[in-house]
């Protein structure tokens, strides 16, 4: 097994070797070096004798040598006894990708260097520098050395004390991975010295002043950035809590380091106006993060496994033979984590047992006969749809679409619609999802969320988890390359806030927890907008405002009904720690402010027809908010509630009537 683990070593190596390489390609402007002509260059099997063929065919030959390297190390780990399944699976797996890899290259040159694929081609390669460093981390377990690697993550008591950070270093790692693709295309597009000053744009004003596509792809790259090193200061912070593996804390606060120089490096590039050694360096020091990050998630998840390959076969000797089959699966799916969720299976009169994903399995020694119950089926896909919380979803699309149709004037191509509804659609419904997996505890305690897939077992933790990431993931992707990047930047950063500033940080620890976290809310307007137009204009952050302002007496006439479940959780709302005389004042202040900040657009373009719509849902806005505050009472608290529901539909109707209309 020592010539596996040194195969799987120099395959890391050569990944980042690789990756570095294809940069200085890319900055260089070598990839056509060898033309349009894939595998020759230039109809011959070696390079003219000029520098840009001799850059892009020495990156084709050396992907080439790593293509051999991948396929010796899963011969290698199918042909060694004692490598595990993952080990296994692990290995094709990245033969797979780097197969893959190559084609997207092929097209790359084919179709000469089209920006998306060229972005693809690059999140293809870090993901499969992931596959490798995994793969060198399962081997070495496997074999029992080095020891370095066999006790990362260890020493941890108890071990379900680091379950949050496991989390959260794997949340940062899928952010840092999304920053990295930004870059790719920001790069890709030509946009890299489209902002020519750092931190600021262009004369001194921190972010566009007009709607060109390559001022904003470089703004969002920057946006990404921000957000991406407040998430990777976030993991390195959640690394100081006592129950985190010491090897855990000290990636996490390496990572910050790597991420301050690649600030620096990035901003040595636009002062130097593209220096191509500069630009190589940019990428090496983002791979080194993303290493960086990837061995935090695995070292954080392996803090989590309780159990050992040589242990799960030494436990399996105590067990009656009949049951060793089962046995072993279950060994098996605690160390590669909560994973797939099955539907009900039922085998004659074979008793149930209990499967990783909290489904109840039925077996039998053999033969069997298993067969999935439909009902089960949709039992479960329901669960993964609630936790989406698409009530919430729909409210929110409403005013996406809106801020569109405002913006456009009129209706936009309906693919773009559509694009941008769905890619709103999965990453606040990523964001709801993870939600629903952190809150689970407090969730298990409150009669209106107790049913929640992720509190009755439906779903386990680690696949609630992986399914938002997953969304969030998906809808950030799918945004970017369908509709435009400020967008995609946009919805992420929403997305990031709502997990990580209201979820994790305020939503436990302040009362203001809806005042402040409320701006999560309030992106889905910029997000229409942008996509609409490609940029945002005085309008836009009208209506994000109107949303923010907005939140505070629909949350807090919900908690004035719901404040015994908050108290009770240790969730301070406004009305269990101000009490309700406070929160109904409250209400009213910002139902007051909300009417100021409504009645704004009307100047902005809008018509007399938005006017009198928003002084009427406005006026009786208020009426409901003076009369709450006047005579308490839950029912006034609930008709309040149902009422801001109804509000902000409407309002966004009207903004929309009269774009269409009137404009």
């Amino acid at each position: 097994m020592t010539r596996l683990y040194r195969l799987a070593v120099a395959t890391v190596v050569s990944t980042y070797a690789l990756i570095v390489l294809g940069a200085i390609t890319r900055i260089s402007g070598s990839g056509m070096g060898c033309a349009d002509d894939w595998p020759r260059c230039h109809g011959k099997w070696y390079p003219p004798m000029n520098l840009q063929s001799i850059i892009e065919y020495l990156h084709r030959t050396v992907a080439a040598y790593i293509g051999m390297l991948v396929l010796a190390t899963m011969v290698t780990a199918l042909l060694t006894k004692g490598t595990s399944a993952r080990t296994r699976t692990t290995a094709i797996v990245a033969l797979g990708m780097v197969i893959f890899q190559a084609l997207l290259g092929a097209v790359t040159v084919w179709r000469e260097l089209p920006p998306d694929v060229v972005t693809a081609h690059l999140g293809t390669a870090m993901l499969f520098c992931a596959a490798t460093i995994l793969l060198v981390g399962f081997i070495a377990i496997d074999r029992g050395g080095p020891a370095w690697i066999v006790a990362a993550g260890r020493g941890v008591h108890p071990p379900s004390g680091s379950r949050r950070f496991a989390a959260v270093a794997l949340i940062g790692a899928v952010v840092v991975f999304v920053l990295i693709l930004s870059g790719g295309l920001t790069s890709t597009t030509g946009a890299a010295l489209a902002c020519t000053q750092w931190p600021f744009c262009r004369d001194g004003v921190p972010w566009p002043t007009e709607p060109n596509r390559y001022l904003w792809i470089n703004f969002s790259h920057r946006l990404t950035a921000l957000l991406s090193g407040a998430v990777v200061v976030v993991v390195a912070l959640e690394a100081r809590r006592p129950n985190v593996a010491p090897f855990a804390r000290w990636l996490a606060n390496l990572a910050v380091v790597v991420f301050a120089a690649q600030v620096l490096v990035g901003a040595g590039y636009v002062f130097s106006r593209a220096d191509n050694w500069l630009g190589g360096m940019h990428n090496a020091v983002a791979t080194l993060l993303w290493a960086t990050m990837v061995v935090l998630a695995l070292v954080a998840r392996r803090a989590l496994s309780v159990v050992e390959p040589a242990a799960a076969a030494l436990a399996s000797e105590s067990v009656p033979m009949c049951s060793r089959s089962t046995g072993r699966q279950g060994v098996s799916a605690t160390s590669m984590g909560e994973g797939v969720h099955m539907a009900e299976s039922r085998s004659y009169d074979a008793p149930a047992e209990q499967s990783p994903s909290g489904v109840a399995v039925a077996t039998m020694a053999s033969p069997s006969l298993t067969v999935i119950d439909p009902r089960r089926l949709w039992d479960v896909a329901n669960g993964y749809l609630t936790l989406m919380k698409p009530g919430i979803i729909v409210l929110l699309l409403v005013t996406t679409l809106g801020a569109m149709l405002v913006a456009a004037e009129g209706v936009p191509p309906l693919s773009l619609v559509l694009l941008t509804l769905l890619g709103g659609t999965l990453t606040a419904g990523g964001a709801n999802v993870i939600n629903c997996f952190i809150d689970r505890d407090i969730d298990a305690q409150m009669p209106r969320t107790r049913k929640r897939a992720t509190v009755t077992g439906r779903i386990t933790p680690g696949a609630a988890l992986g399914f938002g990431l997953v969304l969030s993931a998906s809808g950030t992707l799918l945004l970017g390359f369908g509709v435009n990047w400020l967008a995609a930047g946009l919805a992420l950063a929403g997305n990031i806030y709502y997990v990580f500033v209201y979820t994790l940080w305020l939503k436990r620890s302040s009362s203001q927890n809806i005042v402040i976290g409320g701006a999560a809310g309030a992106v889905p307007p910029l997000v229409g907008w942008a996509a609409a137009t490609g940029g945002l204009a005085a309008p836009a952050w009208i209506l994000f405002a109107i949303i923010y302002y907005w939140t505070p007496p629909h949350f807090w006439a919900l908690a004035l009904l719901k404040q015994g479940e908050y108290g009770r959780v240790g969730v301070p709302m406004l009305p269990v720690v101000a009490g309700e005389a406070e929160t109904q004042r409250q209400i009213l202040l910002y139902t007051v402010l909300l009417t100021a900040v409504a009645l704004l657009l009307a100047p902005l373009g809008m018509s007399w027809l938005y006017l009198a719509g928003a002084v009427a849902l406005n006026g009786y806005f208020l009426w409901l908010a003076v009369q709450l505050r006047r005579q308490p009472s839950r029912a006034r608290a609930r008709r309040t509630f149902f009422y801001s529901l109804w509000y902000l539909a409407l309002l966004f109707a009207v903004m929309v009537a009269d774009r269409l209309i009137l404009a």
